[in-house]
Formats: C-alpha cells, sequence, structure tokens
C-alpha cells in the first residue's frame, strides 16, 4: 500500500482535515491475499466492479474506491481537444444547477469527479478526458479513406448507425460523411438473436421505405443499418438495435464461413396438395377447413407438433393413420 498526494478530496471530509490534508486521504491499494474471500467492490464514479486484484483507489476516512482511471490527477483545470474554446475545471460530486448533468463524451451520468465549463456547460468524466479521442483514423471499419476527428461542438447525423451526434464527429471531406467515434469499428457481418440468418452493414439501402424489425421504428435508407442478404427486402434492423448487448453476441463474422443447414422440415411430393414431411412416415395431404368433413369441432383432434385443438386452421392430415398436423406447425424449420 502507498499513499497518493494527488488525489482530490471528498466535501464530505472537509471538516475532518486540514485544507493541506484534503489531497492526502486517499490510499492506493491492492489486495494481495490469496486466501481472503473475494468482495465486489464498485466504483463510485464509473458504477462498474473492481476487480478483487485491481489496484483502486480507497478513502481512508470512508468506503468509497475508485478505479485509478476515474480519479483525477491533481485538483488543476485541464485544456482538452474536446472542449478546445475554455478550460475545464475540475468538480466534484454535484454538477452545477441547471446543468445537463451528462458526460459530453459518453453521454453517461456524471458521478464523483469531472471536469466542467461553466460558460458552455460543458462537462466531462476524468475517465474520458484520460481517453480522448485519436485526431486521425487510418483503417476505420466504416469507410474505405482515413478518418479526421472534427474538434467543433457542431450536431451531425451519423452515417453508419442514423442517429444525432453533438460534437467532434470523424469526417470525410472528400465524400461528405460523419460518424460517431463508437461507430467508426461496427462489425461489418454478426449473427444476432432475432433473426435466422445472418445480417451484414450497409451504408445505404437503397430507396425505399423500411421498419426496424427488433424496434418497429422507421429506418431511414439514407443511412447505414443492417440488412439480410437471404431476406434483404425484408429483414433490415437500425445499427444501433443490431449491436444491442442483448441482440448482438459481440462477435465479428466477416470472412468465418457460414454452416449451410438444410432446415426444411419436409419434402414436397406434390405442390400445394402433399408432403412428406421428417416427422412422420407417411405422406401428409394439406387440407382446407372446408374440404375435412371428419374433422371434430369440439377440441378432441389435436396437432401432433404443438397438441392444441385444431378447429378452422389449414393443416395436414394422413390418410394411413390418425396423424394431424397445422400447416403452420409443419412449416417450422428444424433449426432455430
Amino acid at each position: 500500500m502507498m499513499r497518493i498526494d494527488a488525489h482530490f478530496w471528498s466535501p464530505a471530509h472537509s471538516h475532518e482535515l486540514s485544507e493541506d490534508d484534503l489531497w492526502k486521504i486517499i490510499d492506493i491499494v491492492k489486495e494481495e491475499n490469496l486466501f481472503r474471500s473475494p468482495v465486489l467492490y464498485f466504483c463510485c464514479d464509473c458504477l462498474e466492479p473492481i476487480a478483487d486484484n485491481d489496484r483502486r483507489c480507497r478513502c481512508s476516512l470512508c468506503t468509497k474506491q475508485w478505479h485509478l482511471r476515474c480519479i483525477p490527477a491533481s485538483p488543476d483545470d485541464i485544456h482538452h481537444p474536446f472542449h478546445s474554446y475554455h478550460p475545464l475545471k475540475l468538480l466534484i460530486d454535484v454538477p452545477p444547477h441547471n446543468s445537463k448533468r451528462e458526460c459530453d463524451a459518453c453521454q453517461e451520468e456524471l458521478q464523483s469527479y469531472f471536469y466542467h465549463c461553466s460558460m458552455c456547460d460543458f462537462s466531462m468524466h476524468v475517465r474520458c478526458s484520460k481517453d480522448p479521442p485519436p485526431p486521425i483514423v487510418e483503417t476505420a471499419k466504416c469507410h474505405e479513406h482515413t478518418l479526421t476527428c472534427m474538434v467543433r461542438n457542431d450536431t451531425f447525423t451519423c452515417n453508419a448507425c442514423g442517429t444525432h451526434g453533438e460534437r467532434c464527429p470523424y469526417v470525410c471531406a472528400p465524400c461528405g460523411v460523419m460518424f460517431h467515434r463508437e461507430c467508426i469499428d461496427l462489425p461489418h457481418v454478426i449473427n444476432i438473436n432475432r433473426h435466422d440468418h445472418r445480417v451484414s452493414h450497409t451504408y445505404s439501402l437503397g430507396f425505399g421505405k423500411r421498419k426496424c424489425m427488433i424496434c418497429h421504428k422507421k429506418v431511414d435508407w439514407r443511412y447505414g443499418a443492417y440488412s439480410c442478404s437471404k431476406c434483404p427486402d425484408y429483414y433490415v434492423v437500425h445499427s444501433k438495435c443490431a449491436t444491442r448487448v442483448d441482440v448482438w453476441d459481440g462477435e465479428e463474422l466477416e470472412g468465418v464461413a457460414e454452416e449451410d443447414i438444410d432446415v426444411s422440415p419436409f419434402k414436397v411430393i406434390e405442390e400445394g396438395i402433399s408432403i412428406e414431411h421428417f416427422s412422420h412416415e407417411h405422406i401428409l395431404y394439406k387440407i382446407e377447413d372446408e374440404d375435412d368433413i371428419d374433422i371434430q369441432r369440439d377440441g378432441s383432434i389435436r396437432c401432433e407438433a404443438c397438441v392444441h385443438p385444431i378447429f378452422s386452421e389449414k393443416h395436414y392430415k394422413c390418410v394411413e393413420c390418425d396423424f394431424i398436423i397445422h400447416e403452420t406447425c409443419a412449416n417450422l424449420p428444424l433449426r432455430k
């Protein structure tokens, strides 16, 4: 354990220490007791877990802990490329009155330590200030040309995802396109849990009215989105929706061969009339409601697949035994 003198104080302790001591209340700690039961701590700034064997900053007067990346190195003002007009002042715990109370770099809520410009109502987490955007990106996934970070507070629409941005876009001047920092490395080919096929990112869908198959809101054809190459006119999703953590598994599949598996549940014997279904040894015949004079209307006849009653739905029936199945159940693929 060692003492760090360059850490800003918490207002909660201002009455306990002299002003000269306020920079000396934080310990840098690394737990090394291998026999101690793991304890999960959370950073008081980013609110993310602190790994049990990670170095962290811990206040010696209370239970607060922080990642090293989340604390300031000194109380001095800083000049940052994200806000080059004025210096940024370090603030603690409470955002200024009437401020928007979120970081202008990552749009997340302000917590313990942040920098602020009161003239422009510009705020930034300490951790974000330590990770400034690279001025030039030579090999972005989103575009074939070099991209340059335009350090300005200009609003724009990202060409990769079609959503609004407020500052510091990455631009390609010859092509007239702009991107969020987080969108310059959007994956090209992914597998999502809402569709049977892979979807690929495209930078223009072509003219037409389309709806996102995840959020069911309009997809602007002028901007980037994901679409399915096997059913492009049907399955389209917003870039932001497709890359949500509850939708995408995080794997880029560009260059990875896709399994070509036959998932058809039956072989057509006579189009629109009979099929050979994998679940039954005999040929099944398609029956319209009015064609089946033997069907019972009391719910006693049940589908062999879903075991729900068959009433007026279209279905397939075996003429050699009592096997019967809904048409919708017969069309279910072998694999999802």
